[in-house]
């Protein structure tokens, strides 16, 4: 036939003869064609890098979601490399379709993506873009404390303030009168538990609010401080001690307080009691324990060991505990209506004042020097005391290319990770029982 086909053919070249006969039976000359086959043009793969992916730290890792097809074969070959970022992440294998990159600091990261397919077709770049967040900083809490009353003429109170922080510390304190029938007088606004006094009677309103180590501020937590009136009712409302030998006041005697005649200005003292209304009729006096005595006194200053014009009678306590109890009556020695007793203990010793605290030391270790892709070091803190122990460490991040990972900021020695190339300074501080803090 004239057209016929042909088939079964491989890559390479034919040649074909045809010869014709006419109705005569005259047979051509042979004419000839040359047929080509060429082989099968491979298509390139394709590469996928994955969605976008956004982390916040202290997660500094993520697993790249790599992929690739082939429409005319398989995938025989992956391999990603970083573009941009602001720093060099570490690859758990740049040749697998799904590698983990770590030791990720803040900031965006480019990664791209090209796969070889079995016929060694190379697939055009594909890109995936990593977002890598701040860390979140979990804010304080201040607490203001509870509500208290007090009745005049009391007209200071301390406020109990505290704060506390989940992930950090508390490094500020800032109290504020919200309201009041005056303006109070804070003995300082910046410290957690602050004496306001100045008050009249009334409510007042008090707030603080703390911030923590990383600039964290907390909602305000409120306090109310209720000021009643003065009693009409005769009280013995509180305990002067005083010195003798210039008739001033030392000290405020309040219930289970300890007096060390090494610390007081003299040794020849006495004891006034302080009365609402500062005039009464009578005070009767009853002191039990180490030394007993019982006295009334009629007329103003009402001291227990009396007095002569003002002039305050010697008394040099023996050491030991005592009681002391006072009562306000309407009449003259202790005639008429009793009115409200104060009754304190208290004890009397001499002791020297022990040795001032000597400062503790810290030390943070010799400086250390690793390689990536280790990213973490254990921290080599100590601390020494020469006059007692230590109490409690605090590490702290002074510089860094990224904010390191503490284990613990409250251990000796903890472990800093998601470290990045670059030079990073810590800082230790150390406590000793006493308080005292390193330099």
């Amino acid at each position: 036939m004239a057209q016929p086909t042909v088939s079964g053919l491989l890559q390479g070249s034919y040649v074909f003869s045809l010869v014709v006969t006419d109705n005569l039976g005259g047979i051509s000359a042979a004419d000839q064609v040359t047929i080509s086959v060429n082989a099968t043009q491979n298509v390139n793969p394709t590469a996928n890098a994955g969605a976008d992916q956004t982390i916040t730290l202290p997660l500094s890792q993520v697993q790249l979601q790599g992929s690739g097809t082939d429409p005319d074969g398989t995938i025989a070959g992956y391999q990603w490399s970083q573009l941009s970022g602001p720093s060099q992440a570490v690859f758990s294998s740049q040749t697998v379709a799904q590698p983990t990159v770590s030791s990720l600091v803040q900031g965006s990261y480019v990664f791209a993506l090209t796969v070889t397919d079995n016929l060694g077709a190379i697939s055009t770049t594909d890109e995936v873009t990593f977002t890598v967040n701040a860390a979140i900083n979990v804010l304080p809490s201040a607490n203001a404390g509870a509500d208290q009353t007090i009745t005049l003429p009391l007209a200071q109170v301390q406020l109990q303030g505290s704060g506390t922080d989940p992930d950090g510390t508390i490094s500020a304190y800032q109290w504020s009168q919200i309201s009041g029938p005056n303006s109070a007088i804070f003995s300082n606004s910046t410290i957690p538990q602050p004496t306001v006094s100045g008050l009249l009677q009334g409510s007042y309103v008090f707030s603080l609010v703390v911030t923590d180590n990383l600039g964290g501020i907390s909602a305000a937590d409120q306090v109310t401080i209720t000021v009643n009136a003065a009693s009409t009712t005769q009280a013995v409302v509180s305990f002067t001690l005083m010195n003798a030998d210039n008739e001033q006041g030392i000290l405020m005697l309040t219930n289970g307080q300890t007096l060390n005649l090494a610390n007081l200005p003299t040794r020849n003292l006495n004891i006034r009691a302080n009365t609402s209304p500062s005039l009464v009729g009578s005070i009767v006096f009853n002191l039990s324990g180490k030394q007993i005595r019982n006295a009334t006194e009629t007329s103003s200053p009402y001291a227990l060991f009396g007095d002569a014009n003002g002039n305050y009678n010697a008394w040099t306590p023996a050491l030991g505990s005592y009681t002391l109890k006072a009562t306000p009556y309407s009449g003259a020695s202790g005639s008429g209506t009793a009115g409200s007793q104060l009754v304190v203990s208290f004890t009397v010793i001499d002791q020297s004042a022990p040795p001032a605290n000597l400062q503790p030391t810290a030390s943070a270790g010799a400086d250390q020097t690793i390689t990536l892709p280790a990213n973490e070091v254990l921290l080599q803190g100590s601390g020494t005391d020469p006059d007692g122990t230590i109490a409690a460490h605090q590490w702290t991040q002074v510089s860094g290319p990224s904010q390191a990972v503490f284990s613990s900021h409250t251990v000796a020695q903890p472990t800093v990770s998601s470290l990045v190339q670059g030079s990073y300074v810590f800082a230790l501080t150390v406590t000793d029982n006493l308080g005292a803090t390193s330099a």
